[in-house]
């Protein structure tokens, strides 16, 4: 089993930094560790830099406690979510309220708005087995054959659903029983499937959309990156050529 990473801020916005945040679990590939079961693979969070402030915080904080919390267990159900963010924002609003540099104006935001982000978890349950676990519009896509994709969540297997607002995981706000999204799937040998936050699922999904099978698509490159410098290089083609919207972009690959 590979895990890849690729992430690009903005390419516009050269002084930003990405609110995008990820990790993965390097330990898959060492064949003389036996596997423990579950075990998270993948997490992966996009700030929501439109709501409140410390997008990319916030987004970072969560993976860092889901690598904590989750990396032998698997989240069961919305209630289970819901009780482990009420165990660990406040220490976080707490901290970023004691942040010298903040103005009255900014205090103010984050007291009223906080931060928010989606959050991905992918936990391997077994040998081919595997569990997703997803807030928001950060998605995974999984190709069987040259002209299925399977996309999770569900509603994201149409391009102008990311027109919508995203559930998000709120710093203050309660989360929305609908929000989560849980899925079990298997990958056989020599699969893959991709983890995207929001702008590039989007070129994804309209990729395979436009074209006749999942081989002809213009997300099949993205497929098959073997460096951070590929990955650049699509992301400038596709934005020179207004087939990708300005954002951060963060991909991961997943082949068993």
């Amino acid at each position: 089993m590979f895990i890849n990473a690729y992430t690009l801020a903005k390419p516009n916005e050269p002084n930003r930094q990405s609110e995008d945040r990820y990790w993965i679990n390097t330990d898959v590939t060492d064949l003389g560790k036996a596997p423990r079961y579950p075990r998270l693979l993948v997490a992966l969070s996009d700030g929501a830099g439109g709501v409140g402030l410390f997008a990319g915080n916030w987004a970072q904080y969560l993976i860092d406690q889901a690598k904590i919390r989750w990396q032998h267990e698997v989240i069961q159900g919305y209630k289970e979510l819901e009780n482990w963010l009420g165990s660990i924002w406040e220490p976080f609003f707490l901290d970023m309220l004691a942040n010298p540099s903040l103005t009255e104006s900014q205090r103010y935001k984050f007291e009223k708005h906080g931060a928010c982000a989606t959050l991905l978890l992918l936990w391997q349950v077994g040998p081919i087995s595997f569990v997703i676990y997803t807030v928001g519009d950060t998605c995974m896509h999984q190709y069987r054959g040259h002209d299925t994709l399977f996309v999770t969540p569900i509603q994201y297997e149409e391009p102008n659903k990311f027109a919508e607002p995203p559930y998000l995981i709120s710093l203050l706000d309660p989360l929305e029983p609908q929000g989560p999204v849980k899925k079990n799937f298997e990958l056989q040998l020599g699969q893959k499937a991709l983890f995207a936050t929001d702008a590039l699922s989007e070129f994804i999904i309209q990729g395979f959309y436009h074209a006749k099978t999942a081989t002809e698509s213009q997300s099949k490159p993205f497929e098959q990156l073997q460096s951070q410098e590929a990955f650049e290089a699509l992301i400038h083609l596709n934005l020179a050529s207004n087939q990708l919207r300005s954002d951060d972009y963060t991909l991961i690959t997943l082949t068993a």
